[in-house]
């Protein structure tokens, strides 16, 4: 499995071509308020990743201090969140499920916020596979991993019912954030009250637009 940092639309649409081809097959994560679902192919399998974006209380004050430690420090805070933590873990577990290579995406007019390289970096830290860029994937380039496939695997099946338990103690339902975080149709599919709580966790994010 590999971890793709993606940081503008060509790459992006580099990936798909990659995936037309049959090249490749990929996880997306949008973490990006530029790149909507509807800019992938409707066969992709997506996660809404608005959420991955540092709240815009944190991207304030970085902007105004400029002091990288603290807003690396605060947004890391936001990602330790074990709604979030449970989304990436997800994601993570169902990209080694299917075989499948994980590209993170933002658009290039978002990097002067430097989330994207935070992001990857405490995936690093946080579950051992270190993100490449596109050019060293298409170099033949792999993630390193400080564990084997299967004992990887083993992780992000504990870590995933250890945060399922996490959320219960705090009143989510992780199938509920898994809808939420996926596409419009999957959305749907939910009951209205059912679907009604599940989008508390997200609410601010997503909107029409966002499909």
């Amino acid at each position: 499995m590999n971890l793709i940092k993606i940081d503008c639309k060509d790459k992006l649409k580099k990936v798909i071509n990659i995936m037309k081809r049959g090249d490749g097959d990929f996880e997306f994560i949008l973490a990006s308020e530029l790149i909507k679902r509807k800019h992938l192919p409707k066969k992709a399998s997506v996660t809404l990743g608005k959420f991955l974006i540092p709240p815009i209380n944190i991207i304030n004050t970085y902007l105004a201090t400029g002091k990288e430690r603290k807003y690396e420090r605060e947004y890391m805070s936001h990602l330790s969140r074990p709604e979030i933590l449970f989304i990436i873990n997800n994601s993570l577990k169902r990209c080694m499920e299917n075989g499948k290579d994980m590209c993170i995406v933002c658009a290039e007019d978002e990097l002067e916020y430097k989330y994207l390289d935070i992001l990857t970096e405490f995936i690093e830290m946080n579950w051992g596979i270190k993100a490449i860029s596109l050019k060293k994937f298409e170099a033949g380039k792999k993630s390193s991993m400080k564990l084997g496939n299967h004992k990887f695997m083993d992780v992000l099946e504990t870590r995933q019912n250890k945060l399922i338990h996490k959320l219960e103690d705090i009143g989510v339902n992780a199938l509920e954030l898994l809808y939420c975080s996926m596409d419009k149709s999957d959305i749907k599919k939910l009951d209205p009250s059912v679907r009604k709580k599940a989008q508390e966790f997200f609410a601010g994010y997503y909107d029409e637009e966002d499909y």
